[in-house]
């Protein structure tokens, strides 16, 4: 009975100190997470803090330069951790943030756009708009309410613009292989595991001399669809020096506050209020229409007489781009495509650009090495007349909001991992994230 009574107790004692290692392991485990995590999270502030700060310069840094300003923050060491901030450059990892910018915003695409999109069917490009849109009418090949509450776990389509790429797979006739090819998680990068996937035909990826600026680099086939096309990036957005821009077609925009910002002389800066007011232009009717005609046109429709009014000069063009909109643009829209950060090959998706435009946006775009501060900038590039700029107005930029990552925190004692997928946009002031998913 001693005997017996030992080994029951010897084995209620190996009980007690197993489960108690397991505890302690999981203890471990669960501390270990939460420092790798904090890691991480210090990463996703270190980007915010260093794009809050450049936001609110009066001589911001280019599109390039900025890009090249955030990676400088990609690595940090905190006690016992460490984050890493990256992202996928044709298929290869960079350090720093992306420009959301870069791709074409799938919610401001045309029917052509996407139809000179890879391996895309006119019922599919069709059916992208369809769900995309706010009515309920069906283009020919498209479809609309009834097909997707037909189904056997019935919803409706979004009819507003899609929050990202991955909800184009809810998409009538959307192919997932074709939206994702070898990338399965989205994240840029194709990883051996990915590669080892998609098969051996996989993996060709474009040789890529900037991480920051488009020029040298391709966008990769083996990215699919979501390696042109992007639903992140927003429009709208803040002025030079972080303050929010002038609406010119309020009625409480001041003559005074145009002049101020822009150097216009009171007369230019009444005609483009009064223009503005009508409600029937454009920022990019002020680059196609010179302002002596802008000032005919305000005479001749009955309201105040403009005589002798000078036409804007290239530095007061640009600083009514910098300062001033037309609208509220304090709502989320559609970004535009980013003409210094896009991919050399990424203008060819954009229906409204002819290939000779193209070629001398990406020829000037190079020319100052990314860095192109005003859209208006472009006139300087031979073969975009003053008619197709104020057009391309609608879809181009030169500057972005929103900045997407991966971020990586690592403890440092037992090797434990979170990695995050995040998005962060400057549109506003604080700096705020969009999303943050954990991988």
């Amino acid at each position: 009975m001693v005997v017996w009574a030992v080994g029951i107790v010897t084995l209620i004692l190996v009980a007690i100190q197993a489960s108690s290692q397991a505890q302690a392991v999981a203890g471990r485990e669960s501390v270990a997470r939460v420092r790798a995590s904090w890691a991480a999270r210090a990463g996703i502030e270190a980007v915010i803090a260093r794009l809050q700060s450049e936001t609110k310069q009066a001589t911001p840094l280019g599109a390039s330069s900025l890009l090249a300003s955030l990676a400088s923050v990609s690595e940090g060491t905190l006690s016992d951790a460490r984050y890493e901030v990256w992202h996928g450059d044709a298929g290869e990892r960079a350090p720093g943030p992306a420009d959301a910018h870069a791709k074409l915003n799938v919610n401001l695409a045309t029917d052509a756009d996407l139809m000179l999109i890879p391996n895309m069917t006119e019922d599919a490009a069709q059916s992208i708009l369809d769900f995309i849109d706010a009515d309920d009418e069906i283009q020919d090949a498209g479809a609309e309410r009834e097909t997707y509450t037909g189904k056997a776990i019935p919803f409706v389509p979004r009819n507003g613009p899609v929050r990202n790429i991955a909800e184009l797979e809810l998409v009538e006739g959307v192919d997932r292989q074709f939206l994702r090819e070898a990338d399965e998680n989205l994240d840029g990068v194709l990883d051996p595991l990915e590669l080892a996937v998609a098969g051996p035909t996989s993996g060709s990826t474009p040789s890529a001399t900037s991480t920051t600026s488009g020029g040298g680099r391709s966008i990769n086939p083996e990215l699919g669809w979501a390696g042109i096309l992007t639903a992140s990036s927003t429009g709208g957005g803040l002025a030079v020096g972080g303050e929010p821009k002038l609406d010119l077609s309020s009625s409480d925009t001041q003559s005074s506050e145009l002049t101020r910002l822009t150097g216009m002389e009171t007369t230019q800066a009444d005609v483009v209020l009064a223009m503005a007011l009508t409600g029937t232009i454009t920022m990019g009717d002020f680059i196609r229409t010179d302002l002596t005609t802008m000032a005919q046109q305000v005479s001749q429709t009955g309201g105040r007489q403009f005589r002798n009014v000078r036409n804007l000069d290239r530095t007061q063009l640009v600083a009514l781009f910098d300062y001033a909109g037309i609208g509220d643009e304090s709502g989320v829209s559609p970004g535009k495509l980013n003409i210094n950060t896009c991919p050399d090959d990424a203008l060819k998706y954009v229906s409204a650009i002819d290939p000779f435009a193209a070629d001398a946006i990406r020829v000037y775009r190079d020319q100052q090495r990314g860095d192109v501060a005003s859209i208006v900038e472009l006139l300087d590039a031979g073969g975009v007349s003053r008619t197709a700029l104020a057009d391309l107005t609608k879809i181009l930029d030169v500057r972005s909001n929103v900045f997407v990552f991966s971020v990586t925190g690592r403890d440092e004692n037992t090797g434990m991992v979170v990695e995050m997928q995040v998005e962060v946009d400057r549109s506003t002031l604080p700096v705020k994230i969009n999303a943050i998913r954990i991988r």
